[in-house]
């Protein structure tokens, strides 16, 4: 079935033309999808353009099983509620005494929401018949994860029922959700555990690559990870110093009442040559240890304590590196662009008039083509950290949500699934893809339409949202 991606305003439509320019011998299930009965199913509109007939399925922010599963497979949640919905339309399709005849089974035209999780699915009577379940089956077995056995196990089940003869669409999918009732029921849960409902944008192939990307942020943090913890204990040295200032304070004081009450004895009593020795000593030692207190103390409370040590004005020099700057608006990954082996021979700086080959303000032309031409990335340039995209791994999807794409990008402008960069099999050069992206990627400044491929090359300004890329 041939069909084009439209988008108008705020809306996103697939467009399908209708070949045969009449709908009598459908007129009953044109009806029926024009008014919007059936759930499920993609609104559509018929509409006439210069004497031809085209269906206009309203797509809005949806996603198509294709570019939603591409990047991270499908896991047996995923596919039990995408079945569990199919089931859900086909059952309502009958109400209405409508068959699957007029689904359109394929990947490329079943769509879910990614705020709800739930599927939508393409009801086309003019459409030729190109595909059926089978194929559609097919389909899915590529997109399966195969990090989860019992999903791929589960397909491949699918796929032996629907490749025989007179097999059911109906029949097919509640054979898969039954034999995941009797898994669910063979498993035995304790009375004190209690099952609650998964969240909407997590699942458990996802919670894995979550993982993945949690451990390449823990190996960033891990670098500074040794530094914060002696900041933390240099925090702790500090403020025993403070309390040993505090308590060489109250030594000075218990010194000075020892020498008051010496000269309280001299005065009041008569002693002997040796009591008059010891009193003197007990005097001398008292003036000398108070002094030393009472100095030691009132540097320690004013924190001008000078490390005595190389270890410790390191530590010093530590704690002013270690003060964390005001976070930005945006967390993005900061990666410094880095071409190894630029130039060919060490660049030498000498004074003007002197160069050691014998020639004054003489030029060198460099050999740009046989320089070394590694691959092209991405390089934002209106952020206040840079953020670089590299392209070296093919395809890649780029959105905010993660554990659906290949690079996550957290602002507000781009989309959960915003783009995808592909490589063209038969030319070798990049092509950009915008993926029903709600504010849309531009190329050289020219909004690019959806599900249209469009090559970029060195030079060239791509802007996925807000945020505008240099490809270099």
């Amino acid at each position: 079935m041939n069909y084009k991606y439209y988008r108008d305003l705020k809306h996103n439509y697939l467009v399908v033309k209708n070949e045969e320019q009449s709908l009598r011998e459908n007129e009953y299930q044109m009806k029926i999808l024009e008014s919007g009965r059936l759930s499920g199913l993609l609104p559509c509109d018929v509409r006439n353009v210069n004497g031809e007939q085209y269906l206009y399925y309203d797509m809005g922010s949806m996603q198509s099983l294709r570019d939603r599963y591409t990047s991270r497979g499908m896991n047996r949640a995923q596919q039990l509620q995408l079945f569990s919905d199919m089931k859900e339309m086909l059952e309502g399709l009958s109400e209405y005494l409508l068959g699957e005849e007029g689904v359109v089974f394929d990947i490329d035209s079943m769509f879910v929401d990614m705020s709800t999780s739930r599927h939508s699915f393409m009801f086309c009577p003019v459409a030729a018949k190109e595909s059926g379940f089978e194929t559609f089956a097919e389909q899915l077995l590529d997109l399966t994860s195969s990090e989860d056995d019992e999903a791929a196990t589960a397909i491949y089940e699918l796929c032996e029922y629907a490749s025989g003869r007179g097999a059911m669409t109906m029949e097919g999918i509640e054979k898969l959700l039954k034999n995941s009732e009797k898994t669910t029921a063979a498993t035995p849960t304790p009375a004190s555990v209690s099952i609650q409902d998964p969240e909407p944008f997590l699942y458990e192939g996802d919670r894995e690559a979550m993982e993945d990307e949690e451990d390449e942020d823990q190996e960033e943090e891990s670098r500074g990870f040794f530094a914060i913890r002696k900041h933390d204990n240099l925090g702790l040295k500090r403020a025993d110093k403070r309390l040993a200032a505090k308590v060489q304070l109250l030594f000075a004081i218990l010194f000075t009442a020892i020498l008051a009450a010496m000269v309280y004895i001299r005065m009041n009593f008569v002693l002997t040559q040796q009591e008059n020795y010891m009193s003197m000593g007990v005097m001398a030692v008292s003036v000398i240890c108070g002094a030393m207190c009472l100095v030691s103390g009132l540097r320690g409370i004013k924190g001008k304590i000078e490390p005595t040590s190389a270890m410790g004005r390191a530590q010093e020099m530590i704690s002013e590196e270690l003060e964390e700057p005001e976070e930005d608006e945006y967390d993005y990954d900061y990666e410094e662009p880095v071409t190894p082996g630029f130039y060919k021979t060490p660049l030498k700086i000498t004074a003007a008039g002197n160069s050691e080959d014998g020639s004054d303000n003489r030029t060198i032309v460099l050999d740009m083509d046989n320089e070394p031409k590694g691959e092209l990335s991405l390089y934002s340039r209106n952020l206040d950290k840079t953020v670089r995209i590299a392209l070296n791994r093919l395809p890649l999807t780029i959105g905010k949500m993660e554990g659906c794409v290949d690079k996550v990008i957290k602002d507000m402008s781009v989309s959960r699934i915003h783009c995808r960069i592909v490589r063209d099999e038969d030319s070798g050069r990049l092509a950009l893809i915008d993926l029903n992206s709600t504010n849309g990627t531009f190329k050289n400044g020219l909004r690019l339409q959806p599900r249209e491929k469009n090559y970029i090359d060195e030079g060239d300004e791509v802007r996925i949202g807000r945020i505008c890329f240099d490809c270099r």
